[in-house]
């Protein structure tokens, strides 16, 4: 064996070892469970309700990391801020992957969005940190942040 074949595969063994490592360290062994909870760029707090009509009360809430809910409306691209909404209802829908979302504003209007419907509500509960699908959501209630 050459010096230079020892050294590739010397670099494949380490480079498999950290990726594994790494791997499993980010969680692809099959635990979905929140490590951390995005940090929003601004607070807001809600209740969810789930599909399993579990109501949990969340601070620090985002959706995918946002503090604004966005999908489909027609054929453009629509984002809703929390700031505007005082209550939301997931619904499901024709299209495959994806969930329709009615945002209920502050000002009485409704916005219907198609979202996909994998995206995660993220949230930190009373008893640690909280990510849920939002296929598996039912309805979220904003609330004033304390």
């Amino acid at each position: 064996m050459s010096a230079i074949s020892r050294w590739v595969l010397i670099g494949s063994v380490v480079l498999m070892t950290v990726g594994g490592a790494t791997a499993l360290a980010g969680g692809i062994t099959g635990t979905d469970a929140p490590a951390r909870v995005p940090v929003p760029a601004a607070e807001f707090t809600a209740t969810i309700s789930d599909s399993a009509g579990v109501d949990v009360t969340l601070t620090r809430v985002t959706y995918n990391g946002e503090v604004f809910f966005y999908g489909s409306l027609g054929a453009g691209m629509v984002t809703v801020p929390f700031r505007n909404v005082d209550t939301v209802r997931f619904e499901p829908s024709q299209s495959q992957g994806k969930v329709v979302l009615f945002a209920t504003l502050k000002d009485g209007h409704t916005a219907r969005i198609l979202v996909e419907d994998d995206l995660l509500l993220y949230g930190v509960a009373p008893f640690g940190n909280y990510s849920i699908e939002s296929k598996d959501l039912r309805s979220i209630r904003m609330t004033a942040t304390p």
